[in-house]
């Protein structure tokens, strides 16, 4: 069994587990454990394992990542409410007008680069990477 395989086999294996949802720990132990026993026992990963996409169903139950709707809100929030703020406050300094009740531009403009940067972060810890147990980093 050569190295391509393994390869070719833990690729395929990402592909279907991601397609299912299935968080990236989860997804780093199964590679894991396809890489350590095919180096041990020096054999062919489908036939220990069973197809990538059996092995990817077996390991799907119940194993899904739940962010859903909420992800979807604050996104809406954040992007939405961030970008109107920030046009706000930057036309609003533009003639030296303030925003409503007496709030300065210039928080405006803050606060609306501020729920930017901060959807940014949610949608870099939403992404999930694959975590390799072994210290490894993975895609």
């Amino acid at each position: 069994m050569t190295r391509e395989t393994v390869e070719k086999y833990t690729a395929e294996l990402i592909e279907e587990l991601r397609e299912r949802e299935v968080r990236g720990a989860v997804i780093g132990d199964a590679v894991a454990q396809v890489e350590s026993h095919t180096a041990e026992a020096d054999e062919d990963p489908t036939e220990v394992f069973g197809t990538p996409r059996e092995f990817a169903a077996q390991l799907a139950r119940g194993r899904k990542k739940s962010i859903g709707w909420p992800l979807y809100v604050a996104s809406a929030v954040l992007t939405i409410g961030g970008t109107l703020l920030l046009l706000k406050g930057i036309f609003a300094a533009m003639q030296h007008q303030e925003l409503l009740w007496g709030i300065p531009s210039l928080v405006g403009i803050v606060v609306g680069a501020l729920a930017i940067v901060a959807w940014i972060i949610l949608m870099v810890i939403a992404m999930d990477p694959i975590k390799d147990p072994r210290g490894r980093r993975q895609a």
